[in-house]
């Protein structure tokens, strides 16, 4: 964990805006990586408050220079705050401050299926408006990249990056379980790619509590992962649901359904692709890698006894690994994808392994989904 020195944050910023900046409330979080607080000018003259996010130079050296990439290239766009100031010398952002405005997070933890189906469509929409309006700007991104970051180019935490790594780390792990993962199963993982040209800016990490609230509508913000990619990588997070997130639990399916038209509606100027067959196959491709990798990121810890959380503020919030292993493991057999029977077959073994060991264990839905609406 960095040892922040805020009060030297707070001058650096300062001095590049020309205001001496007093921190307002607590630490607004980040990651391990980063450390974002709310600032504010000192006394009572100035403009409001604005946000600035600090990345630690070894670890956060990338996500520096990419949401440095992503809010250049989306200036003026709504889907994203606006990018105040850029101290490179501190790998250090000032960001406009869109305020306490609740996330997509916050409703599906709620207890009002109508709400959280709401916000689910805000959210479609916002992913979408940023896919439609990214598509050219996968030059200009990388050109921004290079800028701060050097050759940062390829993104260590692509899907392709982590089915490489996952086809390599399922080998041991499924070896201990007395399942069979040989070399059919292993290429189709390390080839498994959407086909169509739909590519444009993602956020990388666009989990449901990584958004605000403004004016009625979503506000897209962590760019720290921001990476030009295949559009389904983001959509599928509709179907799987929720791959890197910690609230990963199942969606109604009619609120899924209406979200993802949501989300075609707003990307299809942009790539009319979506409406096709080639698309839906895509759409399955992703939905299918995002279960495997998913699987070896939480596998370990789902056969060492499924902890729960440390943080007990956080202990029914998150679903466990193994409901959420066995429920994206299901939906790949479902699924039954002709154009990746090895897998198909090897997820069915796999779970057939898991509810031996552990006995079936289904995924609830979200905490406001399971709420039936008062007459």
């Amino acid at each position: 964990m960095t040892d922040w020195d805020v009060p030297a944050l707070l001058a650096a910023a300062g001095a590049r805006l020309g205001r001496e900046l007093i921190a307002v409330g607590e630490s607004l979080g980040g990651s391990h990586r980063s450390l974002v607080l709310r600032v504010g000018p000192a006394g009572s003259a100035g403009p409001g408050t604005m946000l600035i996010k600090a990345f630690d130079p070894l670890s956060g050296a990338d996500g520096f220079a990419r949401e440095f990439a992503a809010l250049t290239v989306l200036e003026g766009r709504a889907e994203a705050p606006r990018l105040l100031a850029c101290l490179p010398e501190h790998h250090l952002l000032v960001i406009s401050d869109l305020g306490p405005g609740g996330s997509l997070a916050d409703a599906l933890l709620g207890t009002g299926p109508s709400r959280a189906a709401a916000q689910l469509l805000k959210w479609a929409s916002a992913i979408g408006a940023l896919h439609r309006d990214t598509r050219d700007v996968g030059a200009a991104f990388h050109q921004e990249l290079q800028s701060v970051g050097g050759e940062v180019l390829v993104d260590p935490e692509s899907p392709e990056a982590a089915l490489e790594s996952t086809a390599d780390g399922l080998v041991d792990l499924l070896a201990d379980l007395g399942v069979a993962f040989g070399t059919p199963e292993q290429d189709e993982l390390r080839r498994l790619r959407p086909t169509t040209d739909a590519f444009a800016l993602s956020p990388s990490d666009a989990c449901p509590d990584n958004n605000i609230e403004v004016d009625g509508r979503l506000v897209l913000i962590d760019f720290e992962g921001a990476t030009f990619r295949h559009i389904t990588w983001d959509a599928a997070y509709l179907r799987v649901p929720w791959p890197s997130c910690w609230c990963c639990w199942r969606i109604e399916p009619g609120a899924a359904d209406a979200a993802l038209d949501i989300w075609r509606d707003a990307v299809e100027p942009s790539f009319p692709v979506v409406r096709t067959p080639w698309f839906e196959s895509d759409l399955v491709t992703a939905q299918i890698g995002w279960s495997m990798v998913s699987t070896i990121w939480f596998l370990t810890r789902a056969l060492d006894g499924d902890p729960p959380p440390e943080n007990p503020l956080m202990r029914g919030k998150i679903p466990p690994r193994r409901s959420m292993i066995q429920h994206r493991l299901s939906e790949v057999v479902r699924l039954n994808s002709p154009d990746h029977p090895a897998l198909t077959d090897l997820a069915g073994r796999l779970l057939a392994a898991l509810h031996e060991l552990w006995g079936p264990t289904p995924l609830a839905l979200a905490p406001a989904f399971r709420s039936v609406p008062r007459g």
